[in-house]
């Protein structure tokens, strides 16, 4: 009886629900989800056709154009906007000049040594700022077709293809990668060589170019190095100080030594004399006279 009149109130219950045979918990459950996703929706066509101020859309226009010309522009005209062409790697005026993404100037062969030599199979760090350089953009002309240059274009655009997000094709997929020769160790002692060698006009030549830039050294730890180098300096010039000291006390040791030698010298032939009978008298008024034992 009592299992009968349970199945009776559940059916009075489902008689009082908005749609026959579901429940009003189920139909809330299905209004909220719907909401939720128009309310998603909504967001993403807002953001997606976001409608500009009619007071702004002329500035914004302007702002598009200038980007689109900027980026359009060759490399050439590129170069106007730098007052200081100087590489911070090699000290001097960039040769094939390169801009990273993140602001800073090297030269093509600097940045692509550093690269190279410092971290080959990932995205480099900028010298300057640290910050992950993962687009080099040219900002030398277009109609130097030497074979250094061509060169360099190819190892540039191997470094965008790696690190900018731009796909690959299969030919450069196949392609086998140069095998470098790691950098050689280098000692304790060369490394303050190398050191001070970067606080030094370095030579315009390619065998010393190569001095310059397979180092990963930054601005900062240049300035490192010329002060541990500033007091290496200081510490060398004090012993030297001590050395000089002690090279005036051994050649006044050696004088006295030689005046201790002449004394005893002269006090060996005094006792021989003596043993002898002979009497060494001034040569101007007496001649060496024989004394009878």
């Amino acid at each position: 009886m009592a299992k009968y009149h349970s199945e009776v109130q559940s059916l009075k219950l489902d008689d009082d629900s908005v749609i026959e045979g579901v429940s009003d918990q189920v139909l809330v459950a299905v209004v909220v989800s719907f909401a939720l996703i128009a309310t998603l929706v909504y967001a993403l066509f807002r953001n997606a056709h976001q409608n500009i101020h009619p007071e702004n859309q002329e500035l914004v226009r302007v702002l598009r154009e200038q980007l689109q010309t900027e980026q359009d522009a060759p490399a050439a005209a590129r170069q106007q906007f730098y007052t200081d062409m100087y590489c911070p790697i090699c000290l001097h005026q960039a040769s094939f000049p390169v801009e990273t993404n993140c602001g800073h100037l090297f030269c093509g062969t600097c940045i692509i040594a550093y690269w190279r030599y410092g971290s080959w199979l990932g995205a480099i760090s900028c010298p300057i700022c640290r910050q992950t350089v993962t687009l080099l953009l040219t900002v030398f002309g277009e109609n130097d077709q030497s074979q250094d240059v061509v060169s360099l274009r190819q190892d540039i655009n191997d470094y965008n293809r790696r690190f900018s997000g731009q796909p690959r094709s299969k030919e450069d997929l196949l392609e086998p990668q140069e095998q470098l020769p790691p950098p050689p160790l280098t000692p304790p002692i060369s490394q303050v060589d190398a050191a001070i060698g970067l606080l030094m006009p370095p030579l315009q030549t390619p065998d010393n170019l190569s001095v310059f830039c397979d180092h990963n050294y930054t601005v900062e730890d240049t300035m490192h190095q010329r002060k541990r180098i500033h007091q290496l300096e200081q510490q060398v010039e004090k012993l030297r100080k001590k050395l000089k000291t002690a090279q005036q006390r051994c050649r006044r040791q050696e004088r006295q030594l030689e005046k201790l030698k002449e004394v005893v010298h002269f006090q060996k032939e005094k006792d021989d004399i003596s043993e002898r009978g002979y009497v060494i008298l001034p040569n101007d008024y007496f001649e060496i006279v024989e004394v009878p034992a």
